[in-house]
Order: C-alpha cells, then structure tokens, then sequence
C-alpha cells in the first residue's frame, strides 16, 4: 500500500523529490521487505490469498489518499471522525450481540473493553495522521512514508515485547533500516 501512497504522494499532490527523501524512501520499501521476510518454504494458499492482499493494499492506500484530501479540505475531520467511530462501534456491538443471542459466540466484556482501547488507539493514530498532513501539506510522501513505516516499527516492536513474536535478523535488519528511513525522509522534508 505504500508503493501506491507514494504515487498519489508524486502524481496527485505535486510532492517533489530530492536525494534524501528518494533516499529514505528506498531505503523505506526494503525495510518493509526485511520486516516482511519469513524464511521456508511458500504456504500453500499464498497464490490464492495474493489477489486478496492486493484488494487490501489499494485499499489502505485509498484510505491514505482520503485522509490527505481531508486535510486539504480543512474540514472539522475531528466530529465527523468521532461520528464515524461511534457508528462503527455501534454497528459491532450490534453483530456482538447478534453473534451472543445465536449462541454462536459468547460475549465477553473484556473483549468489548479491547475493541474500545484499540478503536480509541485508531482514532488517535488517524487523527494525528491528518493533522500531519495539515501540516506539512506540501511533504505528502513524507507523511505518507513516516506514517505507515512509524505504524509498522511500533506494531512489531509490540508484537515482540508484548506478545513474544519472534524475529528473525532480516526483520530486525527491516525494523532498523525502517527507523533510519523515516530520519533521512524527515532531513529530505527540511531540504
């Protein structure tokens, strides 16, 4: 989803480029590629998940390209964004409660409680991805390329330190590289 992020960043905002944030951006997709390494053998439905991954990835980026027309509309994104998650809540309590009455899943109110921090961790990251693009409004790329490599080092960082995954030297190599990617597009942001 970055790739095509960082098109729109070039082709629908006018961003411009110079050797760091090219740099940073470069050294940003093979970090991802490092993050994303898994050593073996291909599972045997990777072939069949691929055009599902690829629905996912243009989505995420229509998302992006979304959340920065939002920012160039100055729009009060922060009460219709509240709104948007209300609903939502809403809506899943609903199939929750749906799911519990048929008997097919039980609900649990520490489940509900996890749903509620992880929506509100949501809001925020959205919320300061749009104020990032107000304002830095002429650095599309860099906010795009800062936000997912910032969201991707600190879900793995969790994963690791909270829920015991384990990594292997690419990933490790991939998280570092991650980091050092976003402060060479931050110095190219400045130049």
């Amino acid at each position: 989803s970055l790739l095509l992020s960082l098109a729109a960043a070039f082709a629908l905002f006018g961003e411009r480029a110079n050797g760091d944030k090219l740099a940073g951006l470069a050294l940003g997709l093979l970090a991802m590629a490092g993050i994303v390494h898994r050593p073996g053998p291909t599972p045997a439905g990777a072939a069949r998940a691929a055009p599902w991954l690829l629905l996912v990835w243009a989505g995420f980026a229509l998302i992006d390209v979304s959340l920065k027309r939002i920012a160039q509309a100055g729009t009060p994104f922060a009460a219709s964004l509240l709104v948007a998650f209300a609903i939502a809540f809403m809506l899943l309590l609903g199939v929750l409660l749906w799911r519990h009455l048929r008997g097919t899943a039980p609900l649990a109110w520490r489940n509900v409680g996890a749903g509620l921090l992880l929506g509100t961790l949501n809001f925020g990251n959205i919320a300061f991805y749009v104020r990032a693009h107000q304002a830095l409004p002429d650095s599309t790329a860099v906010v795009f390329a800062a936000m997912n490599l910032g969201v991707i080092v600190l879900g793995a960082l969790l994963g690791v330190l909270i829920f015991g995954e384990k990594t292997s030297a690419w990933n490790r190599a991939g998280l570092l590289a991650a980091l050092l990617a976003i402060v060479l597009i931050a110095v190219g942001a400045r130049g």
